[in-house]
């Protein structure tokens, strides 16, 4: 495993050294008259053209992307300053919406926060839970599963009943379910039983210790029946959150390293760099490639072809200012970047994460600047 973290970031770091820094003129968007709140996700419905676009303190937006002209709005409270993501349902007449903590990223910590269940067409939330690390919709949009303390929950969306539970110990951060609805995947602290079966710490006792304390394993369970069905004998760092490739012949996990971690490895903590690796589901093997980003909880999704990863980061020579990568899927590379250049920044925009989904076509990408929207030519 250190050999292939090692080849991956080799190929990372030659991607940057080549990636061409684009001098485009970005296509600018209003989502309507006066809009003023930073965009905090923004999410595409299953018919390829209606837009969930999500706000810090302020409401949802639903918006045509072929008429570029706001559908309705939708009022929601309760999200603090970071805003909600969106996870959109199978059928996209529901929308689950998650508190996220860009703006207060309390390093290390298990956050947890209120979770709902919208409907579109009325706007009405069906279920709202409290306390919850992370959640998913099941593939069928019957259930609510959320991850709290050692507990994947599920909850039957139209009667709001708490069904059972699918218990996980040392669970942490995130959960995910596969396409097909049969597999769940929750990550969680290493037990000690966990360590003899990783090559990179079999009979060390000193790296055991260490990844005891600091480092974190995925295992996956049954959704049927919640028997554990294997665990991914890899160490990750702290995971913020899984996602299942559109297929569900993968699945991409986020982590950042615990900054005591980095601290003891000569790095700073003050700039965290995640990483997004990929484990294929069929082997539980960790994939050779992966992709970086300096965004904390960064925007990640696959476009059309599923040949790209498009991924939100940051530039740390220009203090942060966002920016977004499309990373090649299979070699790891990156074949397009764009950055916020000066002149978008000083039309006053909020500065935040950039958001984004690719177009239909696969030849464009709507993208979040702070309070707008801009339309990129990728190809």
């Amino acid at each position: 495993m250190k050999f292939n973290l090692l080849l991956s970031f080799c190929l990372f770091i030659s991607s940057v050294l080549k990636a061409q820094q684009l001098d485009v003129d970005i296509r600018k968007l209003t989502i309507e008259e006066g809009f003023g709140y930073a965009v905090s996700a923004m999410e595409m419905l299953p018919d390829n053209n209606t837009i969930a676009i999500g706000t810090a303190q302020g409401p949802l937006y639903i918006w045509d992307l072929a008429g570029e002209k706001l559908i309705k709005r939708i009022e929601v409270s309760g999200y603090r300053l970071s805003g909600p993501r969106i996870t959109v349902s199978k059928d996209g007449k529901l929308l689950l919406l998650e508190q996220q903590y860009y703006n207060d990223f309390n390093l290390n910590t298990d956050k947890t926060g209120q979770v709902e269940v919208l409907d579109i067409e009325s706007g009405k939330v069906l279920l709202k839970v409290n306390d919850v690390h992370d959640a998913e919709l099941s593939p069928d949009n019957k259930y609510l599963l959320t991850l709290s303390a050692s507990k994947v929950n599920i909850y039957n969306i139209q009667s709001g009943k708490h069904e059972r539970s699918i218990v996980v110990e040392d669970a942490t951060n995130a959960v995910s379910i596969s396409p097909d609805g049969q597999t769940i995947v929750v990550a969680h602290k290493l037990r000690k039983e966990d360590l003899q079966h990783i090559p990179s710490v079999r009979g060390d006792k000193k790296a055991q210790k260490s990844a005891l304390k600091y480092r974190q394993t995925i295992s996956l369970f049954s959704f049927i029946d919640g028997t554990k069905q294997k665990t991914i004998n890899e160490l990750f760092d702290i995971v913020y959150s899984i996602r299942f490739s559109k297929d569900g012949s993968k699945f991409f996990v986020y982590n950042v390293a615990n900054t005591k971690l980095q601290a003891q490895a000569g790095g700073s903590s003050g700039n965290r760099q995640g990483y997004i690796n990929q484990v294929d589901v069929s082997s539980a093997q960790v994939l050779r490639t992966m992709f970086s980003s300096m965004a904390p909880e960064p925007d990640y999704k696959e476009n059309p072809e599923n040949t790209l990863l498009g991924v939100s980061s940051a530039d740390i020579d220009r203090k942060l200012v966002p920016s977004l990568l499309l990373y090649e899927t299979e070699l790891g590379s990156i074949v397009k970047k764009y950055e916020m250049n000066v002149r978008l920044l000083q039309e006053k925009s909020i500065i935040s994460p950039i958001y984004f989904v690719f177009y239909p076509s696969g030849d464009k990408v709507l993208f979040s600047y702070g309070s707008k929207l801009g339309v990129w030519n990728i190809k």
